[in-house]
This record gives structure tokens, sequence and C-alpha cells, in this order.
């Protein structure tokens, strides 16, 4: 056996050696396929195993608030009422314990050095239902008293020097705190906790000891309440016997619309409601990467056939002197096992080296280390080991079928079928090669319809300054001599989570609410549809009489047109202190939200409603694009001469936009990466078969010159049958490519048409891809002269 194996490695690295061009083009390909295909796998890892280092996490939910109602799209927040733990726990018998964790900026001092960290004030029996690995100390009473700490071990070495620090005290928020525990790190990105600091809330300053009731008809969501439940015990079950039990914490008119609903926390990152799409990208960045892999591998097995018919005299020759078709078969299938080895190792190298830069690009915290997690490194080589047995086991058998007589002689001899298998797989590599265009072009029409049609208004320029509109701030910047406009408006006109309840015509309806001066349309170039926006006091009015509706909520008040609505008297008493029982519609604007088009736009209603009363707010502030950053400056500059306190928080709206569409940005990128990986590797792979095919057909072309054919019918001949399996292709790729692209439109309420132009354009693109990779090697050989052709052995 040791014989035979030294004999494989011989005989491969003399081949390797031997054939250097196309086993070099063979084995890139295969590095590229395979680094791609490791660093999505790393990609895809993280969310696949998020809070697994919670040992019971099958168990332990988050209950998470969810706002929804007919007609509205249900709002998700990871946050739940305060006082909803501590009645879940006493009155829901499916849940075996319920916890509160609140997060906090907190000043932490110890021998004279202070340092602000993030903490988590939590509940005593916190550890009870998130139960996580301990390093050291008993983490089940760790904060059941007032001065209980526990921390990471990082954060333990950062504050005490040591991780063995048990019984050390701190200062934290202004009291001392004893460390009682220390757990394991957690991993970056792959739990929904970002903090590595517990303090007990039994502290007489902690967040939840301060924390105070709601008043009567106000409802606030402030912590994250966990639960654990009882074993067979499934989340709809739990959340069915929350529901009463939490009902009294919900004011009447919000109660319908309101529930909280358990979430295991292991399933929170691919969640819909939290990370809409998550689920739809992992699985189209998994299938691109394995097509691209798909694409690495059918070059490879069909450079190796082609390397394997050069060596048809070591096959006459081995099966001559008794060499039966099993140790062939076996020879061929070792090599090929090895070359994947081979790239494997290469291709781990190339995706340690790119995986910073992946991360970075994706916003992801994929990881690459062997000595944490040795299984890892043994995963990718068994996978390695199987791609190649499955990559050389069509090879090894095809060439070990060669007849020993003919190739001894040296004929022209091809293994039966192995043209038509190279065909096909060629075939299978520009389908998906033709896809992969059309989907990067529909993926990137989609974003720029997103990010420039669907607004229907202009952020060109407008910037935003958190703040409930000071009007000495307000009525100085719009001196300023770069400022064409500013207003004011309430923080819902961006995020949308402001919503009124309704009843209308004997219907409940649940709408969205913006407070907004009269002057933030023409800020933003909405003109209305029906009715004047001059009708509307420009101050806003402490009693709301009048309102501004979108075409949204004219379909679900039932009106036949915005005209038909302008008169119209809604109930909106609720919507501010003192309000009238109904408001008189006095324009219809058109449809637009600075929130996603995979959401449709819900009715809103726009209250001229005057700043004084506002909770929060935003100042929009139109400029002229000239002399930015002097303007920015002056701003800055105001809001402090104006006399609010802490500093300017502004942003352009154009940047909540593009963090809004960053996820189908990153789309259209990871889209364009796999194309152009696709392009090189298929390009790469004919380029290969071209130059084998070259040589295997050198006598052919020679006779067909002798002859009298000329150079421009040899490579017109030559041209023809290596752009075939390109054309057949098409038939392949844009029925699969037209269904595929037709369904992830459909997640967009608003999208753009599938244009039929695309796919024979993609068609089109991938043929002159093929022809220029291949027409320079096709011309010189179709040039050659006929008797250096008729000489060539």
């Amino acid at each position: 056996m040791t014989r035979l194996l030294h004999h494989w490695l011989v005989a491969w690295g003399r081949n390797l050696v031997a054939n250097r061009l196309l086993a070099g083009i063979a084995t890139a390909g295969l590095v590229i396929g395979l680094a791609g295909a490791i660093l999505m796998a790393l990609v895809a890892r993280v969310p696949l195993t998020y809070n697994h280092v919670v040992p019971a996490h099958a168990r332990t939910y988050l209950a998470v608030s969810v706002v929804s109602a007919p007609g509205m799209v249900p709002d998700y927040q990871q946050k739940s009422p305060a006082g909803a733990a501590a009645l879940i726990e006493a009155n829901v018998g499916e849940v075996e314990a319920a916890a509160r964790l609140l997060e906090a900026e907190a000043e932490l001092r110890r021998g004279g050095t202070a340092q602000t960290e993030a903490i988590y004030w939590a509940d005593p029996d916190y550890f009870d239902v998130a139960r996580f690995p301990v390093l050291s100390g008993d983490l089940a009473s760790a904060l059941r008293s007032g001065h209980g700490l526990v921390m990471t071990e990082a954060m333990a070495r950062k504050h005490f020097g040591r991780a063995e620090a048990l019984g050390e005290t701190i200062d934290v928020a202004g009291q001392p705190m004893v460390l009682r525990a220390v757990i394991a790190d957690l991993p970056p990105g792959s739990t929904d906790l970002t903090a590595g600091i517990f303090a007990s809330g039994l502290a007489a300053r902690s967040g939840l000891a301060l924390m105070q009731a709601d008043q009567p008809g106000a409802f606030s969501i402030t912590v994250r309440t966990y639960i654990r439940l009882r074993a067979g015990i499934a989340a709809e079950q739990a959340g069915k016997a929350i529901q009463p039990v939490i009902a009294g914490l919900v004011p009447p008119p919000v109660r319908a619309a309101y529930r909280l609903e358990p979430v295991r926390i292991d399933r929170l990152a691919l969640h819909e409601g939290f990370h809409p799409g998550a689920r739809e990208r992992l699985v189209i960045g998994s299938v691109v990467a394995l097509l691209v892999l798909l694409i690495a591998t059918a070059n490879f097995v069909n450079l190796s056939v082609a390397l394997a018919e050069r060596r048809r005299r070591e096959i006459g020759i081995r099966k001559a002197n008794g060499a039966g078709r099993g140790h062939v078969a076996g020879q061929f299938l070792a090599e090929t096992v090895l070359t994947l080895l081979l790239a494997t190792i290469l291709a781990l190298a190339a995706a340690e080296w790119l995986l910073p830069v992946v991360n970075g690009f994706l916003g992801t915290q994929a990881r690459l280390d062997y000595v944490e997690d040795p299984t890892l490194l043994l995963l990718l080589l068994s996978a390695a080991l199987l791609l190649g047995l499955a990559a050389g086991a069509y090879p090894a058998l095809l060439l070990s079928s060669m007849p020993p007589a003919a190739t001894i002689r040296g004929s022209d001899v091809a293994p039966a079928g192995g043209g038509r298998m190279r065909s096909a797989l060629v075939t299978a590599q520009f389908a998906i090669l033709i896809g992969l265009i059309i989907a990067t072009s529909v993926v990137h029409q989609q974003r720029l319809f997103a990010m420039r049609e669907a607004l229907r208004m202009n952020i060109d320029q407008v910037l935003t300054v958190t703040a409930p509109c000071p009007a000495a701030f307000v009525a100085e910047a719009e001196g300023l001599p770069r400022v064409r406009a500013v207003s004011c408006s309430s923080e819902s006109l961006l995020s949308g989570n402001t919503f009124l309840p309704l009843e209308w015509r004997g219907r409940q309806l649940v709408v969205h609410v913006v407070s907004a001066l009269p002057s933030i349309f023409a800020l933003y170039g909405v003109r209305p549809l029906a009715g004047t926006l001059s009708a509307l006091p420009p101050h806003g009015e402490k009693t709301v009489t009048r309102v501004v509706i979108n075409e949204a909520a004219v379909r679900a008040f039932g009106f036949a047109s915005p005209a038909a609505a302008i008169g119209e008297a809604l109930p909106v008493q609720g919507a501010s202190p003192g309000g009238a029982t109904g408001a008189q519609v006095v324009a219809v604007v058109p449809d637009f939200a600075f929130q996603s088009i995979e959401k449709p736009i819900e009715p809103t209603l726009y209250l001229p409603e005057s700043p004084e009363i506002w909770n929060g707010g935003l100042v929009s502030v139109k400029l002229d694009g000239r002399d930015m950053p002097e303007t920015l400056s002056r701003i800055d500059r105001l809001w402090r001469d104006t006399g609010n306190a802490g500093p300017i928080e502004r942003a352009f709206v154009s940047e909540h936009i593009e963090r809004l569409y960053a996820s189908l940005e990153r789309n259209a990128q990871l889209f364009a990466v796999f194309s152009g990986l696709a392009i090189f590797l298929a390009c790469l792979g004919l380029v290969g078969l071209s130059l084998s095919a070259a040589q295997r057909r050198t006598k052919e072309i020679g006779l067909r010159k002798a002859l009298g054919a000329s150079t421009r019918q040899i490579l017109t001949l030559l041209l023809w049958q290596l752009s075939r399996p390109v054309l057949l292709a098409n038939l392949l790729a844009w029925p699969v490519a037209w269904w595929l692209m037709r369904r992830w439109l459909n997640g967009f309420a608003e999208r753009i048409p599938l244009h039929l132009w695309l796919f024979p354009a993609a068609g089109l693109v991938a043929l002159a891809l093929a022809l220029v990779s291949v027409a320079t090697l096709a011309y010189l050989v179709a040039r050659q002269k006929p008797v250096h052709a008729l000489r060539y052995e």
C-alpha cells in the first residue's frame, strides 16, 4: 500500500509539472471557487449558530413587542413593558422563569481610574433564564444581592487586570459592587447581547430600581424580557397564555393591536420582523456561492479529462502490463483528490486573508479560527475529500475505459462520451453565468428604483437635526446664506413607528401619524393631489382641527378618490391634548415614506400640531449644496449659540436611505462580485478547453487546410463549435432566471418590471465573453501552415 501511495504521489507530481499550464488553470479555478464557498459558509455560520453560546437556547426566548392591526404591516421591537416579566412568571404556567435586562451607560471607577461602559442592569434571576458558561464563581446567586456583579473574562481583565478577581470591588454608577462570577467571553456578532457587564438590578441606583411606572393611559416598552419555557411547551402555546396576562399593561385603545410574542433567541438573527430579507439573502448568497463552485468544479472535470487524454500511451502501457481498469481509475481518482486537497489548503489561506474584507463588505463578524474551533478545519478537509471523489469519479471511470491497443499506437482516441460531457459541462457553466448576469442586472435596477424613483420626494442635500423644533435655532438657521428652507416634524416622519387606532364607520383602523409643520411638504417637494396646504396654520395648532392624509389613507377610509376625501372629518380626538372630535381633511398628498419599499406604504395622517406639544422631533434643513463644510460648521455653531444642551445630532436624509437599503446594496454588490468570479472562471475554463482542443485537433486542421480550407473558414468552424454550448445555455438559463427573479421582486411592495430585453442581452454578453476568450487562440491555430500540422505528433 505504501508503494502504491508513493507511485500515485510521484505520478501526480510529474504530471502537474509536465502539464503545468492546464493544471494551473484547473487548480486556480478550484481555489477561487473553494475560497468563495468557504467565505460564504463562514458568513452563513454566524446567523445559523446565533446565541448557541447559551446552552439551553432551544428553550430560551425573548418576549418581543408586536404592533399589528388590519391593514398594517406588523412592527417588531425587541423590548417590552417593564412590568411584563413579573406578571408572566407569576401567572403563566407554561413559563418556567422570566427576567429583564436594561441596557445603560455607566461609569466604572476603580483606584482613581474611571471608564464609561455599556452595561446591563439585570434581574437577580436573569442567569436562571439565560444560562451562560461560567468560568468562576456562583452564577446562580451572583446577582441576588444589591451589590452583585458578573463580567465576561475580557471585561474582568480590562477592569481588574486579571480574570481571577472574584470578591474584588468596583464602583458602578456611583455605588460599590462586588464581582461574584466570571463567564466566558461572548463571541462577537454571535449573540444579541452587546455588553459584557451584568449588574444587579437590586442596586439602589440601578436603572431597574429607578424605573417609574407608566402614567395612566401611557404605554412604554423599555426592557428586554427573557423567558424560559417548560420542556415540551411550544412558543405559540406560551404566546396565547401570555396575552391576557399582560393586557392590563396596555391602554385600551392599543390593546387589540399589541401582543408579546416569544421568539427563540437562536432565531433572532434571521427573524423577518427584525431583519427583513435576512434569511432570503443568506439562501441567495449560499446558492450563488455554490453555483460558482459548480462552475469551478465543471472546469476542473473538463480539464482533468483533457489532461488525461494526453496520457493515452501511459494508460495503454499500464493496461498492457496487466493493470486493470480499477487500478487505472484508482490512480486518476487519487490524483484528483490530491489536487482538491492542495486547492483546499490554498483556498483556506485565501479565505483567511480575505475574511476581514468580506466582514467589512457584508457587515458581518465571521471568524476562521482553527485553534478555538478545530472541527472546522476537519469539516472543510472532509468536504474537500468528498468533492474530490465526486469530481474525479467520472474522469477516472471514463479514462480507464480507453482501449490499450489504440492508445499504444498513438491513435487520436477519445473516450466514448467525453466530448458530449465536456459540452454539457460548458453549457451548465454558461447557463449559471447568464443567470447571474440577469440577477445582477435586476438587483441593480431595483436598488436604483428604491433609492430614487420610489421615494417620490426630493431628499437631495436635506439635513435633519434631532430636536423638537427649538424656535431660536430654527429662526436663525433660516437666515443662513446656504440654507433654502427649514421645517419641523416628529421623528415618526423617518421612523414611521407612531400609530393611532381609529374607529371609522363601524370599522377598526390603525393609521400611522406624523406631526409636522405644513412647510415640511414644500421642503421635500411633495405637492398635494387634491385640496390645498395653504389652509393649514403655518406654525401648527394645539388643538387639531385640520389634517392631511396620503393616498393609502384615502383607500383605507374608503373614499372614492383624493378629491372625495376633501372636507371629510376624521376622528382624531386622541391625536393631541384637548383635540377635537374630528379633524377636517384639507389636502391629500401622494404616498411617500422613508421606510423600505419591501413594505407597503401605510395609511398616514399628517397632523399640523404645534411643536411645543411634541415628544421629540426632527428639524429638516434644505441646503443648496455649495460651501457644504462651511455651512455645516455654521449650523453646529448655531446649535451651541442658541442655548441647546449637548452636542448636535445631525445626519443627511440620504444617509438614512442608504442605511435603509444597505441590505439591498449588499445584495447588488454580492451578485456583482460572484458574477465577476463566474465570468472569470467560465472564460478561464474555456481557454483551457480551447488549448486542449487545439492540440487534439491539430492534424484535423492541417488536413482541412491541405484540402483547401481558408484560415477564415477554420476560424469560423472553431468559434462555432466553442459557441454552441453558450447558445444552448440560454435555453436553460432564461426560464429559471425569470422564475427566480420574479419571485424575488414579489417581495417588494413596489418594484420594477422584469424587462424581457435583459435575457437576450445577458446571452449576448456571455457569448461575447466566450468569443473574446478564445478568439486569439483560435486564430493562431487556424492560420498554422498545413505542413506543421500534418507533422505534429
